[in-house]
């Protein structure tokens, strides 16, 4: 899911810590009915794919918080940047499309992005 990985950057690569206290706070606020442990966080972040959406969404506004981006744009035909593409849609449903087609073909996604390689 490179996509996670973009937004991430965007964010400015924060801590899994400041990530899942930012989704506790979101939980708060909006009651947002799903949480991710920093463990949930991390496995996403190696290429494990998380089979439940509301842990993935909720990690994702998260990030979208830190990057000041809007995750539920109520705009059908907003056009979002990610990566080197340029996307119009709802971001929400774009990102849920690509969870979910990980999730039908994980293969991809089974190697370490930080394995013992660095990356360089």
């Amino acid at each position: 899911m490179e996509a996670v990985f973009e937004l991430y950057g965007e964010a400015g690569r924060p801590t899994l810590r400041a990530i899942t206290e930012r989704v506790d706070e979101i939980n708060e606020r909006q009651e947002a009915g799903a949480t991710a442990s920093r463990e949930t966080v991390r496995r996403m972040f190696r290429g494990q794919i998380p089979t439940g959406w509301g842990s993935v969404r909720v990690t994702l506004m998260a990030l979208c918080e830190f990057a000041e981006r809007a995750f539920d744009s109520q705009e059908d035909d907003e056009e979002f940047a990610l990566g080197n593409g340029l996307y119009t849609g709802r971001f929400d449903i774009y990102m849920k499309r690509v969870w979910s087609e990980a999730l039908a073909n994980p293969e991809p996604y089974k190697k370490d992005p930080w394995g013992t390689e660095p990356p360089f």
